[in-house]
């Protein structure tokens, strides 16, 4: 069975309809405290999923996964 990232999220958003806030490096890291991550569904690129709890995670290299 493979995993539908497409389809994942459609059907998440229409189950619960809210925005998605991205959170990579840099300054939507700094953005995260002004903001109450329970009215956004939670996409981090690498290492921001030590920052905030994501609804999905997205690697591009292993080693941010094990760093």
């Amino acid at each position: 069975m493979t995993f539908n990232v497409v389809k994942f999220v459609k059907e998440l958003t229409t189950l619960s309809p809210k925005p998605w806030l991205v959170v990579g490096k840099g300054p939507s890291t700094d953005f995260i405290s002004r903001l109450d991550p329970r009215d956004y569904h939670v996409l981090t690129l690498n290492h921001a999923c030590l920052v905030i709890h994501p609804t999905l995670a997205h690697f591009v290299d292993v080693e941010a996964f094990h760093p």
